[in-house]
């Protein structure tokens, strides 16, 4: 075999060897962007308001798919706002569950991050209630802890509060209004009272069904969270995911925590 011949062959292989090496790299990158956007996420947890479950500096994995597969909102690598969200749920979400949500009150509440991660206190259908000695009643009691009449003051959400399930028919009249508006307005309706009289979506209306699912969250660290008792319910359109385990950890000053990476979130 000769020498130039030798040279093409060598040259052959390794444009081979290159196409192969950059076909394989987009390859993975593409595999890892559809896990991103279908399968699972990457969080931080940015206050202790879940300690002792999980600390400001936690990084968590989130399963997108624990609940439900839906497509994404906007198209990827943009801001383009589909206009729709359709989602498909296989899997009921469970008193006690660690959920990453969608925070429903951003232009109330400027100052909140985009996301939060909460555990269900009350499911669709139940009452829940916060008081001094007893954080919830309903069908269970997840466990008792002692709330502050300080606390307790500054929680427009404290219920008595019935928690909407989807396809729940309520009555509304101009005196239980303020019973149900935050609710239907979250559920993707406008709500106004002229003359007494309840409009939704410029519709004059007696009664309303919900479309959503709802749910009431609280963090472990009941002292010192932001949380369903100050901003309401959280519909399920918002929910996530669950976080599963925690891929790193710091403390202030960066100080690694290697005793918290690899832990599974209960």
């Amino acid at each position: 075999m000769g020498q130039q011949q030798t040279t093409a062959i060598t040259k052959d292989l390794t444009n081979i060897t290159t196409r192969d090496v950059m076909l394989g790299v987009f390859i993975a990158i593409g595999i890892a962007l559809l896990l991103k956007m279908f399968f699972i996420g990457m969080y931080r947890i940015p206050t202790g308001s879940m300690i002792p479950t999980l600390t400001s500096g936690d990084y968590v994995i989130v399963n997108k798919v624990a609940y439900a597969f839906g497509l994404p909102e906007k198209i990827p690598f943009t801001d383009i706002d589909v206009g729709f969200r359709s989602r498909w749920y296989f899997n009921n979400i469970k008193q006690g569950d660690i959920v990453v949500f969608e925070f429903p009150e951003p232009e109330k509440f400027r100052s909140a991050p985009l996301f939060f991660v909460k555990r269900v206190i009350g499911l669709p259908g139940d009452t829940i209630a916060v008081r001094e000695n007893l954080e919830y009643f309903g069908e269970s009691a997840l466990q008792q802890r002692k709330l502050s009449k300080q606390l307790l003051s500054r929680t427009p959400f404290a219920g008595p509060l019935v928690i909407p399930n989807k396809g729940l028919t309520v009555h509304i009249d101009s005196k239980n209004i303020d019973l149900w508006r935050d609710a239907i307005q979250k559920d993707g309706a406008d709500v106004d009272i002229i003359n007494n009289v309840i409009t939704i979506n410029n519709n004059s209306v007696s009664s309303y069904t919900f479309k959503n699912n709802f749910y009431y969250v609280m963090g472990d660290n009941r002292g010192n969270s932001f949380d369903s008792r100050f901003w309401g319910l959280v519909s399920e359109k918002r929910i996530l995911g669950k976080p599963v385990f925690i891929y790193w950890s710091h403390a202030d000053g960066n100080q690694i925590l290697w005793n918290r990476i690899g832990t599974i979130i209960h």
